[in-house]
């Protein structure tokens, strides 16, 4: 009698030898590829050509969390934020000089309108828990295009991940590189940090202000949206909700500026009590435009002073916050028992 067994193979037929051979290749293609990039970034960061992590894909803003990610953040109780008319306009070194902070930092990128703002601070405080006062120089630039009250315009936890949890910058450029943007910005980043009379600097101070040494033309029509008054009052709430105090300063806009778009002086002044009117708490410090004696300080541009008169403008914005304080009982760091700032009255407008 023959016997025979049948034994039956349940696991289907082998990929062919060329399926195995293409995902192998592909994986080590994939491999080469980014260790490749990885070598470039080096090579670029070796000679000051690296563009900054790309968060925002615009440079100017990314440079600002390079800054960030870069210095101890840890025990800053006073920041500045907003767009450029912060940034470049405040000398926030004169804060801890005056004795109004123990730690101050420029943290103010460029380019945000107030909704970014709001989005950017709330980003910035839910990290730095130390954070007493927040600064913020507007002018009418900032009030130009606002589609809610806080705007997103980057990922807070990649952002949070890098600044403040020390990830390396390879996983940013492979998430969120633009090709065309990168390359157009390898030939230009070195000067733009480096040159302080580069049109669109990027040189920055210890404190993080953004210089300006050199005069422009920008003189743009101003063009006001509703929705960033309410941009205002998230910021005013966004502040406090952190037990830290906004003090608010109106940019003294370029007289020539004044001269073409607000010949008869009634936008800037409506502008302002519109400010007034967005800013809620008796905790908030409003400072109109013409209270600091801006007569002699010369303009970059419309929204911009040469870094000398924006020394002079915060050595006198300083004063008027020093001046408001003395008014008030109690010392900045007094605090109430709910973590809260004391309260303050505004300072009476002119």
């Amino acid at each position: 009698m023959i016997h025979a067994s049948l034994h039956i193979d349940r696991r289907g037929p082998s990929p062919p030898r060329s399926y195995k051979a293409f995902v192998i290749g592909s994986f080590c293609l994939l491999a080469l590829g980014v260790l490749g990039f990885a070598t470039l970034l080096l090579l670029l960061g070796r000679i000051g050509m690296l563009p900054p992590p790309p968060l925002t894909a615009n440079a100017c803003m990314d440079e600002k969390f390079k800054f960030l990610a870069e210095r101890d953040l840890r025990g800053t109780d006073l920041i500045a934020v907003g767009s450029s008319v912060t940034w470049r306009n405040l000398d926030v070194g004169r804060f801890e000089r005056a004795g109004l902070a123990t730690k101050a930092l420029n943290a103010a990128p460029c380019y945000l309108h107030l909704s970014e703002t709001a989005y950017y601070t709330e980003f910035l405080l839910t990290h730095m828990k130390h954070v007493e006062e927040v600064v913020a120089v507007l002018a009418p630039r900032d009030f130009e295009q606002c589609a809610s009250p806080k705007d997103e315009f980057f990922s807070t936890s990649l952002a949070g991940a890098y600044v403040f949890g020390h990830l390396p910058s390879t996983p940013i450029y492979l998430a969120n590189l633009k090709p065309k943007k990168f390359v157009r910005d390898i030939f230009r980043i070195k000067a733009m940090r480096n040159n302080p009379l580069h049109p669109l600097t990027l040189r920055m101070d210890g404190y993080g202000n953004g210089p300006l040494r050199i005069r422009g033309s920008w003189m743009p029509e101003p063009a006001v949206a509703d929705m960033c008054f309410s941009a205002l009052s998230e910021l005013e709430s966004v502040v406090h909700a952190r037990g830290a105090q906004l003090i608010v300063a109106s940019f003294p806009m370029h007289p020539d500026w004044l001269e073409t778009h607000d010949p008869d002086g009634q936008l800037v002044p409506s502008l302002e009590a519109r400010m007034r009117a967005a800013l809620r708490l008796p905790t908030t410090l409003f400072f109109s435009g013409d209270q600091a004696d801006t007569g002699a300080l010369e303009h970059a541009d419309a929204v911009h002073l040469l870094w000398d008169s924006a020394i002079e403008y915060t050595h006198r914005l300083t004063d008027l916050v020093a001046a408001a304080r003395k008014l008030q009982p109690g010392h900045r760091s007094q605090r109430s028992t709910s973590g809260a700032p004391a309260p303050l009255r505004r300072p009476i407008q002119p």
